[in-house]
């Protein structure tokens, strides 16, 4: 039995407004729409700006252009190089959820000074970021009243996805052949997305990984480094503890240093890359804590009471099911200790540094 949570009904919605977003009409058509492009800059705070590290690569191999992705305040004040692209060949895409976030809007805001086209992604069609955009791209997965966002977050990257996709095949850059496979590795992965919440719950109701957190690192390689970003974001608003992310390969470089008894990890683990690492790694922390978990999506025997294996989907890593996967964590974890994960935390800093506009 799932808690008393909001966060479940969003996280429960997910599998139904993914499917939705699949034939989504509109979206396939503002892909098909813009120009020619060589480089694409994307713009965007907290969990929409770990949806851009996800997705990077992925945008770039399919659309055959250059992908970059800044925050709000690195694109305004570190980013020399966008003042070297053709202002024709280049688009800076702007995510905001709810198309307030104030830093986002400053910068998109500056793009379109430099005589950069803005396409914005957001779930709110009367909101400034959609009055601001040349065109957009609607989520509509519907509102998420939540510190943490699930739905919304699982939105971004299928739309992300879609858009990268439907660009590439309608441009030429992209073969039919390959276009069909990710897009019906997506339908099957969608499909299939309440059977991995299940799968999640049931775990963690057997006594997986659900000890009261003091610090957390989630490692990941791969798309799956900005999984292990939006991962730790989760279960640092959730539990309100310290939480580190990093690649595999850049763990030995220091953080490993910092792991102790009280430490709590979390491995993202797929056949793509780095599976002998991230296992002898797992292997090496269940000798220091027994707070490890690793999230396994393969068709190897790695098993073990640490670890949760995952369906695999190949082409895109398999990150709506780490994602769906860390999401139920977020969620289940505090509840199973007595927080809620909405609690009362430092709410009011948001409106003191005026984090959103009205």
């Amino acid at each position: 039995m799932k808690g008393t949570s909001v966060m479940w009904n969003y996280i429960m919605e997910e599998q139904e407004v993914l499917g939705r977003m699949l034939c989504d009409k509109a979206l396939f058509e503002t892909a098909s729409d813009v120009p020619e492009l060589e480089s694409v800059y994307i713009v965007a705070h907290g969990s929409s700006y770990n949806a851009s590290v996800v997705m990077a690569d992925f945008l770039s191999r399919y659309m055959s252009v250059r992908v970059y992705g800044y925050t709000p305040a690195n694109f305004m004040h570190n980013c020399s190089s966008i003042k070297c692209e053709d202002q024709e060949r280049c688009m800076v895409v702007a995510i905001s959820q709810t198309g307030t976030s104030r830093g986002l809007l400053e910068a998109a805001g500056l793009a379109k000074d430099m005589g950069f086209a803005v396409l914005g992604i957001t779930q709110v069609k009367d909101s400034p970021l959609s009055h601001l955009a040349d065109r957009c791209l609607y989520l509509e997965c519907g509102s998420e009243e939540s510190n943490a966002k699930t739905k919304g977050y699982s939105s971004t990257l299928l739309a992300l996805m879609l858009f990268g996709l439907k660009y590439g095949f309608s441009h030429g850059k992209l073969e039919l052949r390959i276009y069909q496979a990710v897009l019906q590795e997506l339908e099957q992965c969608i499909n299939r997305l309440d059977a991995a919440m299940d799968q999640v719950v049931n775990w963690c109701k057997k006594g997986g990984f659900t000890s009261r957190l003091e610090n957390l690192y989630v490692l990941g390689a791969g798309m799956n480094y900005g999984t292990a970003m939006e991962g730790q974001l989760k279960l640092m608003e959730t539990m309100c503890i310290p939480s580190m992310f990093n690649d595999i390969e850049e763990f030995s470089h220091g953080m490993h240093r910092s792991i102790n008894e009280t430490s709590s990890v979390i491995l993202l683990n797929t056949d793509s890359l780095y599976t002998e690492l991230i296992s002898s790694t797992f292997s090496y922390l269940m000798k220091i804590t027994d707070r490890v978990l690793m999230l396994y999506a393969g068709n190897g025997c790695i098993c073990g009471d640490k670890v949760l294996k995952l369906d695999y989907y190949p082409l895109t890593q398999s990150v709506l099911v780490f994602t769906m996967a860390l999401q139920v964590l977020s969620v289940f974890i505090p509840e199973a200790v007595g927080y809620d994960p909405n609690r009362e935390a430092n709410d009011d800093y948001t409106q003191y540094v005026r984090t959103r506009v009205s």
